[in-house]
Order: C-alpha cells, then structure tokens, then sequence
C-alpha cells in the first residue's frame, strides 16, 4: 500500500492517519510543542505502529517518527 503525503507530518495509508507529534499537537491546540517536550513524550508513547518517514519543511529535522494517530489520541487523551 502507498503512502500518501497530506500536509508536513501527516500522511495516510489506506485507512491509516500517521501524524508527527508536532504536528499533532499543532492540529489538535494541544500543550507545549517545542522540541524538548515532544522528545520526551516521544519516549513515553506506546506505539507498534509508527512509520520513519520525511519532513519536507523543516529546517532541523530530514526525517522522524510519524505514530498512528489512534496511538497518539489515545496517549494524549491520557495525560
């Protein structure tokens, strides 16, 4: 199945949303978004299903981490 880019760390497979953590947060108001935060709630997400792939835009990261967004509402929606 193909990976679709929809907009700088997001992108879709078949049914699948994928979302950065920033950018998550970014489309969801949620917290601090800033790099130390978003590592260190990186390190605490329980995730099987997350994907390596680019950023496009950034200045400071080629690539990351991009979760299931089901991962990432259920973690944030935990907090």
């Amino acid at each position: 199945m193909q990976i679709e880019f929809i907009s700088e760390g997001f992108y879709k497979e078949g049914e699948d949303e994928y979302m950065s953590i920033w950018s998550f947060k970014k489309a969801f108001g949620l917290g601090l978004n800033d790099n130390q935060t978003n590592y260190q709630e990186a390190k605490s997400i329980i995730c099987s299903d997350r994907k390596w792939l680019p950023f496009n835009q950034s200045e400071n990261f080629i690539a990351g981490w991009h979760y299931n967004i089901e991962c990432l509402h259920e973690f944030y929606n935990n907090l």
